[in-house]
């Protein structure tokens, strides 16, 4: 009609267009098409390997015979609706094969008489054999039925099982997928609350300093803690580039955290709608839309489901603890500030841990130990002892820790002055606020990284 032809330009242009975006696209040598285009001259092109086209000329290069086949048995199923699949798969068989093929011996209309002869199909393998031997064959496919329909049953069987333990196996997959999604969701979350950036200053300050690599995990850290701890996954982006493209992409991140992600979140803590918990895994499954509300039964099933919200944050809170307990992550870490705190009067009677070196078994390991601020130099009055002479700088910290009956050890106290830069970092005489300062307590924990000791240390851990 009159619509088709207005439309006819339009639709030219735009497959011109798709047609030139596709070989472009093909035509990329970053891509693993272009290097089997004879065109590109690619390594694996047809041209380039004399021996692999040969063998492969008479091969398929569609899947039209299978799915050929599948249209069969679909048209027949659909016209006999009583029919077995096990006598569909004979038919769709033959049909193939035309071992049952006879020539049609009636011509009804009179006019087709005065046709030429057509050449008469060929008669299939069966009508080709001789009477005693067809009689012989039906007899021993009659006697041979009962058999194969119990060992078509038995394979059917088997199939299935295997098909419902494939599946098991693929649902426990995404359970586990799903644990460890939720598990990564409640560490990110806590460093969300404790070390998310809120403004622009915020972001240059955690990236002033670093390298370009660390500046990007620094972004990631700071966008995954909105997209998978927050569960804003509509701020999800792609992580993989190049490495000419580290500078581009590192300020893309900063202006998607600036322009999108920062403005949102104001908005929502102006409006007192930030999340309160980590959010659930985003499973990336086909679901059907729900129309109403849930009625009670549908509720119970839910609850009793394996991707039950509660049942997940349970076996995330396991998956979390052993993370932990594997060294691959510290619960403790993650709640601390982004910035040390200032080394004035305000730390007296708080609780510090201090990754402290020791001895165990001839080797020496760190632990974060945990001491109490006594007291804080003031530069003017402060020594390390009554005899000592020289004042200590303003800073320091007198630490103290308590008695340790497992290692056999007595409390005792010490001046450390310790460095802004060690802050929150698993290093020689790293620090952080002790969990007892961030509502939480328990033993002291292994760091999550060893580095080579910078000096001696002591006998016992402290």
């Amino acid at each position: 009609g009159s619509g088709n032809q207005q439309a006819t330009p339009k639709v030219l242009e735009l497959a011109k267009l798709q047609a030139e975006a596709a070989l472009k696209k093909m035509h990329d040598p970053k891509l693993a098409l272009a290097d089997k285009l004879e065109s590109q001259d690619g390594v694996n092109a047809w041209s380039k390997n004399e021996d692999a086209h040969r063998r492969t000329i008479d091969a398929h290069v569609t899947n039209d015979a299978v799915e050929n086949k599948f249209a069969i048995a679909d048209y027949i199923m659909r016209f006999y609706r009583n029919m077995s699949v096990f006598n569909v798969s004979g038919v769709v068989q033959q049909r193939a094969a035309h071992d049952y093929d006879r020539p049609l011996n009636v011509v009804s209309d009179r006019r087709k008489r005065k046709a030429e002869p057509a050449e008469a199909p060929p008669l299939g393998f069966f009508w080709r054999l001789r009477a005693d031997l067809r009689s012989s064959l039906v007899t021993m496919a009659r006697r041979r039925l009962p058999d194969a329909l119990k060992e078509g049953r038995a394979e059917v069987l088997s199939h299935d099982q295997e098909k419902l333990l494939r599946r098991e196996e693929a649902v426990q997959r995404q359970l586990n997928a799903a644990v460890e999604r939720y598990a990564a969701a409640l560490e990110l979350f806590d460093q969300w609350r404790a070390q998310g950036v809120k403004t622009a200053a915020e972001l240059e300050r955690a990236l002033g300093g670093k390298s370009e690599p660390e500046q990007l995990a620094e972004l990631r850290r700071q966008i995954e803690m909105r997209t998978v701890g927050c569960g804003w996954t509509h701020f999800e982006t792609k992580w993989g580039f190049f490495s000419d493209e580290r500078s581009h992409k590192i300020e893309d991140l900063k202006r998607m955290l600036l322009d999108d992600i920062l403005p949102y979140e104001i908005g929502l803590r102006r409006l007192k709608k930030l999340p309160t918990e980590a959010a659930p895994p985003q499973l990336r499954v086909r679901s059907i839309k729900t129309l109403g509300t849930a009625d009670a039964d549908v509720l119970r099933l839910e609850q009793q489901s394996i991707f039950n919200v509660s049942n997940l944050l349970e076996k995330a809170k396991a998956a979390r603890e052993r993370r932990e307990a594997a060294g691959i992550s510290d619960s403790v870490e993650v709640r601390q500030d982004r910035e040390a705190p200032p080394f004035d009067t305000r730390l007296v009677g708080k609780w510090l841990e201090v990754c402290w070196p020791y001895k165990e078994d001839g080797r020496t390991v760190k632990i974060w130990a945990a001491g109490r601020v006594k007291r804080v130099a003031d530069g003017l009055t402060d020594k390390r002892s009554p005899r000592a002479r020289k004042i200590l700088p303003a800073g320091m910290l007198l630490w103290a820790w308590d008695a340790d009956p497992e290692y056999d050890e007595p409390a005792g106290e010490r001046w450390i002055a310790f460095l802004p830069e060690k802050w929150n970092k698993p290093v020689s005489y790293g620090w952080r606020l002790d969990p007892r300062e961030l509502g939480a307590t328990g033993p002291p924990r292994t760091p999550l990284i060893e580095e080579e000791e910078e000096e001696e240390a002591p006998r016992a851990r402290r």
